[in-house]
């Protein structure tokens, strides 16, 4: 990456990023499955298993460029503009699901009770908000890992990263709890770290990318084709930060770099609202021209473009408008 105010090399590569993560929200898990399509759900089994690798990766090479050593105070300054964030948009699931399940088909439907709100926060992941967990794992990340490394020989960070596999590893084979994301928290660590060491090793990483870049990307292929499933967590995860940062420099050198760019500095904005803009659109497609067969390619790309330019042009057009609104959603 290139050693900029803001590494576009960087933007690109949140931008090829949230485009997985959109795509990856195109169909819930728990609403009316397209028929006749099980390309998709093969597809996203795998999927499912490296992009929030790779963002977490991004997150660590964000958080790791602009350290200046006070944790606690950037950890506060970010769960200020975080906190209310998760709060705000939760509430705006709870209401949004609650009244448009009377009239359409809706994921994760909200029963009303106490109950719900308790789950969304006691199990992110598990709640009718349940795509916000990602904001809950980057806090407890940006709490554990700088502390960890306050405890370490000389901030050691290769032996941060070697307990950090330790603690994933635990996590993929179900040994963690799902309480308060754990499990996504210690599942996601090495590669949050991960990021700390490419800011450390810039200049060599960038050049073994540079060297091998279409090598890394047909083996990550390959292998996240024909890997068994099992591995794909760890294995698969590490390939894809090599083979979509070698993809995002290669981006860069082309003139499609732009979009995904644009993308990238609006990833915070697409992550919050994209769920939400692709759900009233799904729910109104499945009810009034259905999905099933061949009716579901062009859907799924109406809602993957609606899930990437629909929350940037509500950002801009309503929340931009309030001084706070714009800063917690940017």
């Amino acid at each position: 990456m290139k050693n900029t105010g803001r590494s576009l090399e960087l933007d690109a590569a949140k931008g090829v990023a949230i485009s997985l993560v959109v795509w990856g929200h195109i169909v819930s898990k728990d609403f009316v499955k397209p028929v006749g399509n099980d390309w998709y759900f093969v597809l996203n089994s795998r999927l499912y298993e490296f992009h929030m690798a790779f963002f977490f990766f991004l997150a660590g090479v964000v958080y790791f460029l602009s350290s200046d050593g006070d944790w606690w105070g950037r950890w506060k300054k970010t769960a200020r503009r975080l906190i209310p964030a998760y709060l705000l948009f939760a509430a705006i699931v709870f209401l949004l699901k609650g009244a448009a399940a009377r009239f359409m088909p809706v994921n994760a439907r909200v029963g009303g009770g106490w109950t719900d709100v308790l789950l969304q926060f006691l199990y992110p992941s598990q709640g009718a908000a349940q795509y916000l967990w990602f904001i809950v794992v980057l806090l407890e990340l940006q709490i554990l890992v700088p502390w960890l490394l306050r405890f370490l020989p000389r901030k050691n960070l290769w032996l941060a990263f070697a307990l950090s596999w330790i603690f994933h590893l635990m996590a993929v084979n179900g040994y963690v709890t799902d309480l308060f994301a754990l499990k996504w928290m210690f599942r996601y660590m090495p590669f949050f770290v991960a990021g700390a060491l490419i800011v450390e090793y810039r200049p060599r990483f960038d050049a073994l990318l540079d060297q091998w870049r279409w090598g890394f990307i047909v083996v990550f292929l390959v292998f996240m084709a024909l890997a068994p499933k099992s591995v794909l967590p760890t294995i698969g995860a590490v390939l894809s930060v090599f083979a979509l940062m070698a993809l995002a420099r290669y981006l860069c050198e082309k003139e499609l770099a732009g979009w995904f760019i644009f993308l990238g500095v609006n990833s915070f904005t697409i992550y919050l609202m994209n769920s939400l803009a692709m759900g009233l659109a799904r729910s109104i497609f499945v009810k009034t021209w259905g999905w099933d067969d061949w009716r579901f390619v062009p859907v799924v790309l109406a809602l993957w473009l609606i899930g990437l330019s629909v929350p940037i042009f509500i950002q801009r057009k309503f929340f931009s408008r309030f001084g706070y609104l714009d800063r917690i959603t940017r």
